[in-house]
């Protein structure tokens, strides 16, 4: 399964973790389990790809040679076609295990096998032209060491033991199955473990660097997340009445001209509710700006509650004052979500003694549709609103009344 810095989930504790090892210096950053896991996976999938053709050239490659093979030692062409193709179809074989997402853990090892297959093809071959004097083939299985190393990305773990081994498998065969001299194998010696220790070196800091880049982007992802958050947050705040949570006057201007116009190239009625809270201010003075706060967050949530649709809004007009906004709603619907929150503001049954009224906290509410035209203007429904508010007042309060727009 493929794995990126977005797939990731991030934690505090992974964050914490990626910054302690950000200030590990040694040579190889070392994770716990946990976090070696992770890496391992994000490793594996970010060089998926390369890993998968390189191999597939260096099969490729150890066939091609046959032809270099035909010109320096045409005796032993059939041989080392036997030990090329072979070697090639080995390494097409471990090629093949890494399509398995169920041996994903054990990528690297595939990796390394085929590039070992690689190793002794070219052993099996510098052996056998070693007994023609030919003995530059036991360079070629250099390449192999740097392969391994340097062009897979298989971790230092990986790398070490098999550059070794492969160090080791070359040197044994020159010493045991060749008649080179002296002079030959001194020489052969020193360039190979020039060139292993010099791979290793190469390959430990490539990883330190992929495992510093795989933290640094955790700790980025982490920084957005956070950005991200902060952004929204601040984004609600704008939108957002602090005292109710619903939506404020400066969203309501926005939100209205937008469903306007949606209206008016749909020609499809927009309705608005005007809602005020009657006697407030009497209900305010005598029992605190506190007791006043705590009335107004829980009408302005039995508003919120009453609403359905997710085009409807509700929105916190000023003061004591409450507007909804009813896309696509003709009077009949308007009027009849109005009496619902009338219901529901009066189920709250908060007392207020002091009003000539009522004996509870009630809402007054202009209710008006309209359909808009593209030379219309918002001012007309708003009027027609905030009028027919005005007649529920001169009623007696804790009613709604219907506004005629024209």
């Amino acid at each position: 399964m493929s794995l990126t810095i977005k797939d990731v989930d991030i934690s505090e504790e992974l964050v914490t973790k990626a910054r302690l090892s950000l200030k590990n210096k040694k040579f190889i950053c070392r994770f716990d389990s946990a976090l070696g896991r992770l890496y391992t996976q994000y490793m594996l999938s970010r060089y998926q790809l390369e890993n998968r053709i390189y191999p597939l050239l260096g099969a490729l490659g150890l066939v091609a040679f046959l032809f270099a093979d035909y010109m320096v030692i045409p005796d032993l062409i059939k041989e080392v076609i036997i030990i090329r193709v072979f070697g090639a179809l080995l390494i097409l074989f471990f090629l093949g295990l890494t399509y398995n997402h169920t041996l994903i853990r054990w990528h690297q090892l595939l990796l390394c096998l085929g590039g070992l297959v690689i190793h002794f093809s070219l052993i099996f071959i510098g052996i056998l032209a070693a007994k023609y004097g030919q003995y530059h083939y036991q360079f070629g299985s250099i390449i192999t060491i740097f392969f391994l190393s340097n062009v897979l990305r298989v971790g230092f773990l990986y790398a070490l033991p098999f550059t070794l081994v492969m160090l080791a498998a070359q040197l044994l065969s020159i010493v045991l199955f060749t008649e080179a001299s002296q002079a030959q194998i001194t020489e052969i010696f020193f360039i190979y473990t020039f060139v292993s220790f010099i791979s290793l070196i190469v390959n430990g800091r490539m990883e330190h660097e992929v495992r510093k880049n795989f933290l640094r982007q955790i700790l980025l992802k982490y920084e957005q997340i956070r950005l991200n958050e902060t952004q929204e947050e601040l984004r609600k705040q704008s939108i957002s009445d602090a005292l109710t949570g619903l939506y404020n006057r400066r969203y309501f201007n926005t939100y209205i001209e937008r469903e306007w116009l949606n209206a008016a190239r749909q020609k499809t009625p927009l309705a608005v509710l005007m809602i005020d809270v009657d006697d407030f201010k009497l209900y305010n003075d005598t029992m605190g700006h506190i007791a006043g706060d705590e009335a107004l967050a829980e009408i302005g949530q039995a508003l919120k509650n009453c609403i359905k649709r997710p085009k409807d809004v509700v929105a916190r007009y000023g003061g004591e004052e409450f507007v909804v906004i009813l896309p696509d709603t003709d009077i009949s619907s308007a009027c009849k979500i109005a009496e619902d929150i009338a219901d529901s503001v009066r189920a709250l049954n908060i007392t207020h003694l002091p009003s000539s009224t009522h004996k509870a906290l009630t809402i007054s509410t202009g209710c008006c549709s309209f359909i808009p035209s593209q030379t219309s203007s918002i001012k007309i429904l708003l009027k027609c609103a905030d009028e027919a508010l005005y007649e529920s007042k001169h009623k007696g309060k804790n009613c709604t009344s219907i506004g005629a727009c024209c």
